[in-house]
């Protein structure tokens, strides 16, 4: 009887469905969770439902009233769900709060914050962030600074520690 050939790598189960677990590293080509916390996620296709990852790598990632702490996707979708840090190329966002995000097309629906929004396209119904780099915005912005504030509060910093540095270099100079 021959033993058939086995690869060193690791074979990735296609689909694995998670109902009120926990996990501390999941590789898969579809996942779908509810109620579950996964410490890292890596798959084409995530599900999140009521479920929590520190870490997500996804080509497809969606999230349903669901905490994530970093995320990367090509395509991410948020419902009611909590993102500390992602990037992605596609982000669709409604009622959901972002705290940075680093993406090429976002689009900010109903309800939706960012604190930190880097984007290249952003389009909203109401874009609400503390602060906003885009090159093409559509739709009214609601930002806590705006480019003249950062410059400003760039020059104040640079200024306040210059004169630090030189009260130190006056007060501590050796005689």
């Amino acid at each position: 009887m021959a033993t058939p050939d086995v690869n060193d790598e690791e074979v990735n189960p296609e689909v694995v469905n998670l109902v009120d677990s926990q996990a501390e590293k999941i590789e898969a080509d579809l996942v779908r969770t509810s109620r579950t916390y996964v410490n890292n996620l890596e798959a084409e296709e995530v599900d999140h439902y009521q479920s929590a990852s520190m870490n997500v790598n996804a080509t497809h990632l969606h999230a349903n009233s669901s905490i994530l702490g970093l995320s990367q996707a090509e395509s991410t979708e948020m419902e009611s769900s909590i993102l500390l840090a992602g990037r992605a190329t596609n982000i669709d966002v409604n009622t959901s709060v972002i705290g940075a995000i680093y993406s090429e097309n976002t689009n900010l629906g109903e309800s939706s914050r960012a604190g930190i929004l880097v984007s290249g396209n952003v389009n909203g119904e109401h874009i609400k962030s503390f602060l906003l780099v885009a090159r093409n915005v559509e739709g009214p912005v609601e930002t806590s600074l705006d480019t003249r504030q950062v410059a400003l509060a760039s020059i104040l910093a640079g200024i306040s520690c210059g004169a630090v540095l030189l009260l130190g270099k006056f007060l501590f100079r050796r005689k």
